[in-house]
C-alpha cells in the first residue's frame, strides 16, 4: 500500500509524510470456497514512517 498520512493514526497527528507498507494475505480454500482469511500488515513500518518520514531501504 502507498499513500500519504493525512489524518490522525496510531496517536500521530497528520504529518503529510508518504507511506509505503506491505501486507500478506493467507487464504484457506475448501471445496473451491474461501473459508478463512488471515491478513498481516507491517504496522511497525507504518508507524515509523508517519512519525519520522523515513522510507524503507
Amino acid at each position: 500500500m502507498t499513500g500519504t498520512h493525512t489524518g490522525d493514526a496510531f496517536g500521530f497527528a497528520a504529518s503529510g509524510n508518504p507511506v509505503d507498507i506491505t501486507g500478506t494475505d493467507i487464504l484457506r480454500v475448501v471445496d473451491g470456497k474461501i473459508t478463512e482469511i488471515y491478513h498481516v500488515e507491517e504496522l511497525l513500518q507504518l508507524t515509523q514512517q508517519i512519525s519520522t518520514g523515513t522510507q524503507p531501504a
